[in-house]
């Protein structure tokens, strides 16, 4: 899984090396998910991060494959 640009100001874009269904999530220090989304044999996905503040957060995904999770920087 490839997640940028990192920092990112307003939307992330993670890349599967190949097709992907599963559920991407985004957690801050808390452990609480502020964003989900679904993907459904994607090869990548665009989620719009403009309304979190600035800070780190863990953006995971979860298929039949495994748990991918990665770091993510918000400015």
């Amino acid at each position: 899984m490839r997640l940028y640009p990192n920092p990112v100001l307003e939307e992330a874009v993670i890349e599967f090396p190949e097709p992907a269904t599963g559920i991407l999530t985004i957690r801050n220090g808390l452990g609480q998910a502020l964003v989900t989304q679904k993907a459904a044999g994607e090869r990548s996905m665009r989620v719009d991060v403009k309304t979190l503040p600035g800070g780190v957060y863990w953006v995971s995904f979860e298929c039949d494959k495994g748990q991918w999770v990665k770091t993510l920087y918000k400015r």
